[in-house]
């Protein structure tokens, strides 16, 4: 992803003549055309149905999650997305944490124009168009001047047309003459006509090809048309208009953001007739509008959600699934330039998945030896959206090397700004929920289609203590592994406890010293005797040597500290963690040095393998407000515009190779 972000920076300086201008143009999408009230694409009629996505280019993970997310929306109806180069309501907890993808002198961010070529070109692969909102009230205040606003309208729209980006619209300002928060004269009232249009005139100097509009804030008064208009763009419940082509660029969202993703029976009542008002509608367009997808953070702490996640019936179901189905089974599933009724697939018997295995000092997946390189996902489960993202990452992993994957039932630290954030699979009682366990069971399917391996946590030394006793501690381990053999899951192994022995989190006796080799046995006994196909271990606290982390027949587990001696295949199952909670993502050079030392003392070592750990990857929320990040993201070098982790990603690309199961490729191959 970086890579691909690395050659869209390329394209941009060359449309500034910053590079030689011998460099051919790049192939134009498909062009997005008004033909009297209806939308063309690529000379096709098309019908649009729509998310509103406004703080899509947030970040390159954020980017990445709606390009991961893409191929979903079209296999539900949902071809249009809009998104704003300055960002839309960050919700809560700051309503200004929106993105502004302009500097004050009107000059376009290289990133965020980075991450905007990518977006609108991987929508074009699937014959989808896109909204580009430029202006928004949150942030027009911080141009110098109308002549930087000038600039920005000019540099945006150079930028669309020099670099062939023709599947697109553009809201010119959101909420044009908004009462509190429009602080420039040319986006205000009185002679808003004619303010529009030279805003209209300025962009088309040098985007002709490109279709535009100008959004009213509702009920101030000011039109929805303007000389110069090509879309007739309206907003939350004004109402249909008669003529043009008409796009409701945020229907009224029934949502909070104190509590995104959560609606009642009225709010989908009302939807849902906007929903069937629209189908009515040929000749208008609505991009459905939710603070699940909006928000930066929320109260959920992993917003914006490009995912779907769930049906939006409580907390633990949070997300926009009812739309995406509405659409699907009204409208039908999208294949450019068409929508087909949908057909539901045949029920799938569930089959075995390959069988994880360790003979002698090597690992076996499906009876073929491979060599695993891993990432700690550790709160993937913490919500349907959550594990949604990390399975629409799994491919972006494969293609840098990585083919294991671990996880966490009681997930696991849950950094800045709750380090309890994580989220617990288990009752009190030892009773697993079914909605983690459904998680669970799809995340290690799709993982075993790619021929990965899943690492599963049962007990966390964080979470531990909300199981009322040693019985309960049974019970939870019983349980788990009665899922794993019920719902035949053999391509995972699983660390029973992480950190046995912890000296502040172990809170029952079991989980202590004294006696930790008798305790340990007693707990990979209870989980063999209902689950004995599957490998189990139980990783020490600390510095403990490797052979008092395993019993016979058990997996040999072990911490950061600890050195890859002693015989049998060995798992670094949470090695260093070189970026911090609250600086996710971000890495020094002397965080880079070490990485690469450790990383290089499992280069042809088959006996052992690493699981490389990050506050990016695995913190909820963070400082930058998206986590977790299972995206690839930014190189890192700093916390504006790249935090990430491609560090990790290309150094398996350079050393290790493409991963297809069961070998990785050659090393250095472009993934």
């Amino acid at each position: 992803m970086c890579n691909r972000l690395s050659r869209l920076l390329f394209l941009w300086l060359a449309s500034h003549a910053l590079v030689g201008p011998a460099r051919a143009q790049p192939h134009p999408t498909r062009e997005f055309e008004i033909r009297g009230d209806r939308p063309f694409l690529g000379g096709e009629p098309i019908d649009l149905w729509g998310i509103r996505y406004g703080n899509a280019l947030y970040s390159d993970a954020v980017t990445e999650r709606h390009v991961n997310n893409l191929d979903n929306m079209a296999a539900h109806g949902v071809n249009l997305l809009g998104l704003y180069l300055q960002g839309s309501n960050g919700g809560y907890p700051n309503f200004d944490a929106g993105l502004n993808g302009f500097h004050r002198d009107g000059s376009l961010k290289p990133a965020v124009a980075g991450r905007l070529a990518l977006l609108v070109r991987e929508a074009d692969r699937r014959g989808m168009v896109v909204m580009v909102g430029l202006f928004s009230p949150r942030k027009d205040q911080f141009f110098h001047d109308e002549a930087a606003i000038k600039r920005a309208l000019r540099e945006a729209g150079e930028f669309l047309h020099k670099n062939g980006l023709k599947n697109v619209f553009v809201d010119i300002m959101h909420e044009y003459n908004h009462p509190d928060r429009i602080d420039h004269e040319i986006f205000r009232e009185p002679e808003g006509q004619a303010k529009k249009a030279r805003l209209t005139a300025w962009f088309k100097e040098v985007a002709h090809d490109v279709e535009v509009g100008v959004c009213p804030a509702e009920d101030t008064g000011t039109a929805d048309t303007y000389p110069g208009m090509d879309v007739r763009i309206i907003q939350k419940e004004m109402p249909i208009p008669d003529s043009g082509f008409v796009v409701n660029v945020e229907i009224q969202k029934q949502d909070s953001y104190e509590n995104d993703g959560r609606f009642n029976a009225g709010h989908r009542a009302f939807m849902d007739a906007e929903f069937a008002k629209y189908l009515k509608s040929p000749h208008a367009v609505m991009l459905f509008h939710s603070a699940f997808t909006q928000g930066i953070s929320n109260v959920s702490g992993t917003a914006p959600h490009a995912e779907m996640g769930g049906m939006g019936t409580g907390p633990d179901d949070r997300g926009i699934r009812f739309y995406y189905e509405w659409v699907r089974d009204h409208v039908g599933r999208y294949e450019y330039p068409r929508h087909t009724p949908f057909q539901p697939e045949p029920v799938k018997v569930a089959t075995t998945t390959r069988v994880f295995e360790v003979r002698g000092d090597r690992a076996y997946l499906g009876g073929e030896p491979v060599k695993l390189w891993g990432i700690r996902c550790g709160n993937a489960l913490m919500s349907a959206a959550v594990t949604e993202r990390h399975i629409r990452s799994l491919d972006a992993m494969n293609r840098h090397g990585i083919n294991l994957i671990a996880v966490s039932l009681q997930g696991t630290e849950g950094g800045f700004p709750n380090p309890d954030a994580g989220p617990n699979a288990f009752r009190a009682d030892g009773s697993l929920k079914p909605e983690y366990a459904d998680r669970l069971e799809t995340l290690i399917r799709e993982a075993d289609r790619r021929g990965m391996v899943v690492a599963v946590d049962i007990l966390q030394p964080g979470k531990v203590q909300t199981l009322r006793d040693e019985p309960a501690i049974r019970r939870a381990v019983e349980e788990a592994g009665r899922f794993f053999a019920g719902r035949r899951l053999q391509n995972v192994f699983v660390d029973l406890l992480h950190g046995h022995g912890h000296p502040e989190s172990a809170h029952h006796e079991i989980l202590r010293e004294p006696d930790g080799a008798s305790k340990r046995a007693r707990l990979l006994g209870w989980f063999q005797a209902t689950a004995p196909g599957v490998l189990a271990g139980i990783c020490p606290h600390g510095r403990s040597k490797l052979e008092d982390g395993a019993s016979p027949g058990s997996l040999r587990l072990f911490e950061d500290g600890d050195d890859l001696t002693g015989s049998g295949f060995k798992v670094k199952a949470i090695a260093a963690e070189y970026d911090s909670p609250g600086n996710e993502g971000v890495f020094n050079a002397f965080h880079r040095e070490a990485m690469d030392r450790e990383w290089s003392t499992f280069l042809g070592r088959d006996d052992a393998a690493l699981i490389f750990r990050s506050a990016f990857v695995e913190g909820i929320t963070g400082a930058g407000g998206t986590g977790p990040n299972p995206e690839i993201g930014g190189d890192g070098s700093n916390d504006k515009d790249h935090r990430g982790v491609s560090i990790y990603d290309r150094w398996l690309s350079e050393h290790v190779g493409p991963w297809s199961y069961p070998r990785h490729g050659r090393p250095g191959a472009r993934p």
